[in-house]
């Protein structure tokens, strides 16, 4: 039943088992994890581990070995076996299975620091900048957005009969593909494919992709993040920006990919599933997962415990206090229930229930929150993240309700001189729209582009309708997009303990981005654990999440 395989070699294994525990990366924080186990010292087994038994052995020299576990025949886990001990008998060591996973190659990369494109036109170069903002992404690393440059416009005065150029452009993020390259209003930065660096990722560390959820839809192949750093060093009116060098590393944030991931789960509900036996990773959206047809599984169970919930809505609501703190100075949001947003003022209800209700947000952007025990509404100065959190298993489950990219992602100088600390990034993304003519100029004959993102979609020029909004409400936000699959789910469901004797088989083929129908209902699995021998297996302990 149980075997390990050492350079095409089985060991002898005797009376050893180990016990496996298989988690869904929803619901728990995936890493290494080791099997420690005794096996006999056969003359095998000296063989095959190089004699560890020998006095003038070092373990230092061979003390790790790559290896293969097999269940029933079956290829199961490979990992390395590490030696511990060696006695007159017996040899010690432990199987380490998940070192070379996904999750542990992304631990220490930075997303900055990887072999991002670089462009070297040497000069403004003009078929290089309509090849850009003519394409997108597969085609192109990244998109450019017109820029104000703070530098320019906020510390220099600006000549009286070039003020209203200034003003105009500023308004409505205009430019001139005509003009670029040698107007000082017209400058540009990339906002970088979100999928462009998802791929890099993937070719540093060597993993395939087998599916890619923002792939898979035109609009969501779009996405870019919004950059807040301006790609000129201007200091006078006087100087002009040129296209001379692009080097993207400067234009992604400077974060952990770890941190990047999670960013992406807690937008979007974007979830990561690693298949260790064929190298391959894909991207799926919870939503999508709890949307999907269930998957017949022919199991035999017994229902062992109904496991208690953190509250009876199946979720809790938690703010994060300390980045209202840092963002609003606003510490009593604490006190209230998420309830929601409305569309406009009118929808706002007169006065509310103390502890219930959180906040609204208005079409023009506004923020309210109830601020004393009469129902009052307050309107904030500023905007905060407030974190619908659901704790499952060993992690915690975000969902952001962000508005930060309502705001200007294009209004800040990031460059200062040679030598000094840039500013960082904030990891926040857009929805890339493309360019469009602008229908009028300020003489009535000029064109202009308007780049068209998340921050830019209210533009009087702007008469498109998108899928998809980076706001929290609206029929297209991240709310209804998203998350509101997901928060019916963790209100509804309910967690089971069952005991299953699986096959090695049916152990085999389980995908944690499935759900699967048995004992009447249909299941998310959250982590299966069972114990090989050399002669058996055990029945599983299964840990699942009703799916309503």
């Amino acid at each position: 039943m149980l075997q390990i395989k050492i350079n095409n070699e089985f060991l002898d294994l005797g009376q050893f088992s180990i016990t496996f525990e298989l988690l869904n990366p929803i619901f728990n924080d995936v890493g290494s994890f080791s099997y420690p186990f005794t096996i006999p010292l056969s003359p095998k087994n000296r063989t095959i581990l190089q004699y560890p038994d020998r006095l003038h052995k070092s373990f230092v020299d061979q003390k790790y070995f790559d290896a293969s576990i097999y269940v029933n025949g079956l290829p199961w886990k490979t990992g390395r076996l590490i030696l511990r001990e060696a006695g007159e008998t017996t040899v010690k060591a432990n199987f380490v299975v998940g070192e070379g996973g996904y999750f542990n190659k992304i631990n220490d990369l930075n997303l900055h620091e990887l072999q991002h494109s670089s462009y070297s036109p040497g000069s403004p170069n003009l078929l290089m900048f309509y090849d850009i903002i003519n394409n997108k992404y597969p085609d192109v690393d990244f998109a450019l957005f017109y820029h104000i440059n703070e530098y320019l416009i906020g510390d220099t005065e600006i000549p009286s009969y070039q003020q209203q150029y200034v003003d105009y452009f500023k308004a409505f993020n205009r430019f001139s593909p005509i003009l670029y390259y040698f107007s000082q209003f017209n400058t540009f930065m990339p906002f970088v494919y979100v999928n462009y660096v998802i791929d890099l990722i993937n070719s540093t560390i060597g993993v395939k992709e087998k599916f890619n959820a923002l792939k898979n839809d035109d609009e969501l192949k779009q996405l870019v993040f919004a950059n807040n750093t301006s790609a000129s060093r201007l200091s006078n009116v006087n100087n002009y920006f040129h296209i001379y060098s692009i080097n993207l590393r400067n234009h992604v944030p400077h974060i952990k990919v770890t941190d990047f991931f999670k960013v992406l789960e807690e937008t979007f509900g974007l979830y990561i599933i690693y298949d260790d036996q064929t190298n391959s990773v894909s991207y799926i959206f919870l939503k999508d997962i709890l949307n999907s047809i269930p998957v017949e599984i022919d199991v035999k169970y017994k229902l062992n415990s109904i496991l208690k919930n953190d509250n009876e809505d199946g979720f809790l609501l938690e703010v994060n206090n300390e980045l209202i703190e840092e963002l609003n100075n606003i510490s009593d949001l604490t006190k209230y229930d998420f309830k929601g947003s409305v569309a406009t003022m009118a929808d706002l209800p007169a006065n509310a229930i103390i502890d219930t209700d959180l906040y609204f947000v208005d079409e023009e952007l506004n923020f309210y929150y109830l601020g004393d025990n009469y129902g009052n509404w307050h309107q904030a100065s500023n905007i905060p993240y407030a974190i619908i959190q659901k704790s499952p298993g060993k992690r915690k489950i975000n969902y952001t309700a962000s508005f930060i990219h309502n705001l200007a992602a294009v209004n800040g100088n990031g460059f200062l001189d040679f030598g000094e600390k840039r500013n960082e990034i904030p990891c926040s993304f857009l929805f890339y729209r493309g360019h469009v003519n602008s229908k009028s100029s300020i003489g009535g004959t000029d064109f202009y582009l308007q780049p068209l993102g998340t921050a830019y979609d209210r533009h009087p020029d702007f008469e498109g309708q998108f899928n998809y909004s980076m706001l929290w409400g609206g029929t297209n936000g991240l709310y209804e997009k998203f998350h509101r699959r997901p928060l019916e789910f963790f209100a509804n469901t309910r967690k089971v303990e069952f005991l299953i004797p699986f096959t090695p088989a049916q152990l085999k083929m389980i995908d944690f981005s499935k759900i699967y129908r048995f004992a009447q209902s249909n299941w998310l699995i959250d982590s299966i654990k069972f114990t090989v021998s050399e002669n058996r297996i055990s029945p599983a302990t299964v840990t699942a999440w009703k799916v309503q």
